[in-house]
């Protein structure tokens, strides 16, 4: 548990870790606890004002029943709240955030000598100029020879090992040879990376399902893809990062050959001595004054369901809602009634009768989100979060509506920036 605080001698905002003493003891944690520490103060110890990409470890203390770890505060949350909340990503702000992540990775690995091993976007804060800071270094471990990545054994090396590996990371950024009961070294956060750059640019990581058993498989067999109008530059560097095999996925040595010029540019180059602020004083992630308001007050979600529910449209012209002109009402009744009791997404549709139900992707910017949408009577127009079951939104219905096509899979909404495709 975090909790934000003020210090008294100088009134600046800082962090506060509170660690219980029984958890810890009881979860076996303890070296977990003490490896987090060496690492944050070795980073600390380390700092580089050209990469501070890192939240800094200040001070510890500890009373009877708790430790405290005083670390630097970030106002604006984590990168996954950020993803999700400006739904109108661009391409600047991905390239902004994959540069400073490579930078941050590289500082990690070279000079700090560690491995994080759980990178992921909630893993990842943003300072009050929204710039990255990362954190949560309970899985990291320093990195030593044993944890380099070898060949694959032949059948002359093929000796019993009694190395324990044990299994760390998030289910959707977990690296193949973690799951294969592999050492952990460097290459996994290179894997992290690309997972993360896809879900910037999709708005969701590559490996997808319900169950996590399934989630692990698919990333086993390498199982994902990209949807239509992913940026080819972009797509061969994540095709590089996500490979199955870490002596074959790019390192540091390869990785800026291999990226993409539009993010190159952000990051400094091996062992770069010219500070990022100096080199781009004016770079920004491509978010305005007005979105920052919207990230900090939380009130912004792809114009669909906030906390106070879907949005209502207000003076939308009436409509006709008695379709027993064309169904009968006999029939009518008759289907509502198979509905209630069968279709899962009555529910939501306010007790209407549903004439047609269908999962798009609705996109906007380079975001896709996958949603069921819902054609009743009235009509109206609803759409659902398919595997959170949550009412998202309704497109507002009027005589002036006009889907238009672009070609056979997407048609958009004029006046609007979002466009709506079926596979």
């Amino acid at each position: 548990m975090s909790r934000a605080t003020k210090e008294i001698y100088s009134g600046r905002e800082m962090a506060v870790k509170v660690l219980q003493k029984d958890f810890i003891r009881k979860e076996k944690k303890t070296d977990y606890v003490f490896s987090e520490k060496n690492i944050l103060k070795s980073i600390t110890d380390s700092w580089d004002s050209e990469r501070p990409f890192f939240v800094k470890l200040h001070s510890t203390f500890m009373d009877r029943d708790r430790l405290y770890f005083v670390m630097t505060y970030a106002p604006n949350g984590d990168l996954l709240r950020f993803m999700e909340t400006l739904a109108q990503q661009n391409v600047d702000c991905t390239q902004f955030y994959t540069a400073q992540i490579i930078s941050a990775i590289e500082f990690l690995h070279f000079k700090v000598k560690v491995v994080h091993r759980d990178l992921k976007p909630e893993n990842i804060l943003l300072n009050a100029e929204l710039r990255i800071l990362i954190t949560d270094f309970g899985s990291a471990k320093f990195i030593d020879r044993s944890d380099k990545e070898e060949p694959p054994e032949t059948s002359s090396s093929l000796k019993p090992k009694k190395k324990r590996v044990s299994f760390v990371g998030t289910p959707q950024y977990i690296s193949p040879e973690v799951l294969s009961s592999k050492s952990c070294g460097p290459s996994a956060d290179l894997w992290a990376l690309g997972c993360i750059l896809y879900q910037m640019v999709t708005g969701l990581p590559p490996f997808q399902s319900q169950s996590e058993y399934i989630i692990l498989k698919k990333i086993e067999k390498l199982e994902y893809d990209f949807h239509e109008g992913f940026n080819e530059d972009v797509k061969d560097l994540v095709r590089l990062l996500l490979v199955l095999e870490p002596q074959d996925r790019l390192e540091f040595d390869t990785l800026h050959n291999s990226t993409p010029d539009e993010i190159l540019k952000l990051a400094p180059k091996h062992k770069a001595q010219d500070p990022v602020w100096e080199r781009n004083p004016d770079l920004k992630p491509g978010v305005d004054r007005l979105a920052q308001l919207m990230i900090e007050d939380n009130s912004y979600e792809d114009e669909e369901e906030s906390e106070n529910g879907p949005p209502r449209y207000i003076g939308d012209p009436p409509f006709d809602e008695n379709v027993n002109a064309i169904l009968g009402e006999p029939h009518r009744t008759r289907l509502l009634n198979e509905q209630i009791k069968e279709n899962k997404y009555h529910r939501f549709v306010e007790g209407h009768l549903i004439i047609k139900q269908g999962l798009l992707d609705k996109k906007k910017g380079l975001w896709a989100r996958r949603r069921m949408f819902l054609l009743t009577e009235g009509p109206r127009l609803y759409y659902v979060d398919p595997d959170n079951m949550v009412l998202k939104g309704e497109i507002p219905w009027s005589p002036e509506i006009s889907p238009e096509v672009r070609d056979f899979r997407i048609f958009f909404r004029p006046h609007t920036r979002s466009h709506i495709s079926s596979n």
